[in-house]
């Protein structure tokens, strides 16, 4: 039993951490703005161990499953999750006869082809200031950087996104914008062109992935009570009024447990809810 524990046990106590942090923070800042009213986390997944395989019982307080909270960073887990999922897609399908597969570690390009995208051409935080996958994946699992997220939003796509995440039972997620430079639409439903290459001096091109635009209906606002607060900050200006969240990303806390299960332990979930990963793509979400 300890043997199996042990390899995962930082990486569960992390992603726990994280996660009660941001439903504590959600449920604060919901209890501030609304006097009083209490949106409360659950207690993570606790598990008794069976012949090495765990069993999970959950504990929730307070818990209105239809009630709103903004889910801020905590939709970069399954983005990132989604983001390996694609590399491996591509190599099984598109570059199946490629001399050499796409990887974390491969050199890209992102272009802009909508009015507000921006470029990438170099990332200071790189080593070779090659802008890479893997080196954005770090940088959401490691420091929730938001334009590290951004990234991966646009290379997975906001239709694939959100149809992968119906297909693995998360009905209710839903992430249909970027983080932290006021994307909405139409802007949201526009991703970028991003190239990449076969070796660091970023010739030939291995892949290339055109502009896209999501044009079908977004998925649904599965909750109630979006209209958050008494005012808000829109430029440096008070706004005197309830801010709408009714345009916004939302994880609800279940399905958050869901996800941290499936990533820690996918072996205990049905398998059309796991992500189509492989062990060193868990090996990379985990460390």
């Amino acid at each position: 039993m300890e043997v199996y524990l042990l390899p995962r046990m930082r990486t569960v106590l992390f992603f726990m951490g994280v996660w009660l942090l941001a439903g504590v923070g959600a449920a604060r800042a919901q209890s501030a703005i609304r006097c009083g009213a209490c949106c409360a986390p659950i207690r993570p997944a606790s598990g008794r161990f069976c012949a090495s395989r765990p069993h999970f019982s959950s504990y929730a307080y307070w818990l209105r499953p239809r009630e709103y909270f903004y889910p801020a960073s905590t939709v970069k887990l399954p983005t990132a999750a989604l983001a390996l999922q694609k590399i491996g897609a591509l190599n099984r399908s598109t570059l199946a006869d490629a001399a050499q597969p796409l990887t974390c570690e491969t050199p890209l390009r992102i272009d802009s082809a909508f009015a507000g995208q921006t470029r990438v051409v170099a990332d200071s935080s790189a080593r070779g200031y090659r802008p890479t996958l893997g080196n954005y994946l770090r940088k959401v699992l490691l420091v929730s950087d938001n334009d590290a997220f951004n990234r991966l939003y646009e290379f997975v796509g906001q239709q694939a996104l959100n149809e992968q995440l119906r297909a693995k039972g998360l009905c209710h997620t839903r992430i249909i914008h970027r983080l932290s430079v006021g994307d909405r639409e139409p802007s949201s439903r526009y991703t970028n062109p991003i190239k990449f290459f076969a070796d660091s001096a970023r010739t030939p091109a291995l892949y290339q992935q055109s502009a896209a635009y999501n044009a079908p209906v977004l998925p649904p606002l599965r909750a109630g009570r979006y209209h958050i607060g008494t005012g808000y900050m829109e430029q440096g200006h008070l706004v005197g009024q309830p801010m709408r969240f009714d345009d916004k990303n939302f994880f609800p806390l279940r399905e958050q447990q869901q996800v941290l299960r499936v990533i820690l332990f996918p072996e205990v979930v049905p398998r059309r809810q796991r992500f189509a990963l492989s062990a060193d793509d868990y090996q990379f979400l985990r460390r």
